[in-house]
């Protein structure tokens, strides 16, 4: 089987971005990042990126439409990438978008400016019991696409917003590369509704 082409957005440290380029690397995933993109002209993400020798692309450096169909790419993979995708990419990729979210209600905790320890803050100070994280299909909205899997974890009463962010990820990483490769086996219809 040919290795299929990732694309990534982050527009953050890039931790996730680091987690399946590995993956990649080791063959746990028949895969090849072969371009990050970013919202924002510099940032960690394509820092690292950079030093991989992997293609990077900037808003200030043309049009992603036409660099994703250049680098002949499968799948796009959301990993702190903060802006809707354009309406053009989601009709030219169905079912080939991927976003991690970190949370399980993603009407409660979900949408613009839902992102990271925002997440959290808010999930602790509704008082949930139970959070965890989400991989879902992008659409035109934010976090409203078609949820694939979830997992979960308990929040304790003695968590902070970042306490329970740092408990959240690694699960919520391994759960990603999981979608990843049900995504591949599957040509891109993974069961949806699954939990991790």
């Amino acid at each position: 089987m040919d290795k299929i082409k990732i694309a990534i957005g982050a527009d953050g440290k890039g931790t996730t971005l680091k987690e399946i380029v590995s993956a990649c690397k080791e063959g746990t995933l028949l895969a090849e990042v072969v371009l990050v993109f970013s919202s924002k002209e510099a940032c960690p993400a394509l820092d690292f990126a950079k030093e991989k020798g992997i293609l990077i692309m900037t808003p200030s450096q043309g049009d992603l439409f036409s660099t994703l169909k250049m680098a002949q790419v499968n799948l796009i993979c959301l990993a702190g990438y903060l802006k809707l995708i354009p309406k053009e990419i989601i009709e030219a990729f169905p079912k080939a978008i991927l976003n991690s979210h970190p949370a399980i209600d993603l009407v409660k905790f979900g949408g613009k400016g839902m992102y990271g320890t925002n997440v959290t803050r808010a999930v602790i100070a509704s008082g949930e019991k139970i959070t965890g994280s989400t991989i879902h299909f992008v659409d035109e909205a934010f976090d409203t696409g078609d949820i694939i899997m979830q997992s979960q974890v308990p929040v304790l009463s003695n968590d902070t917003p970042e306490s329970l962010m740092e408990r959240q990820l690694p699960i919520e990483r391994q759960m990603y590369l999981e979608v990843i490769r049900q995504w591949i086996a599957t040509s891109g219809n993974p069961q949806l509704g699954q939990k991790f």
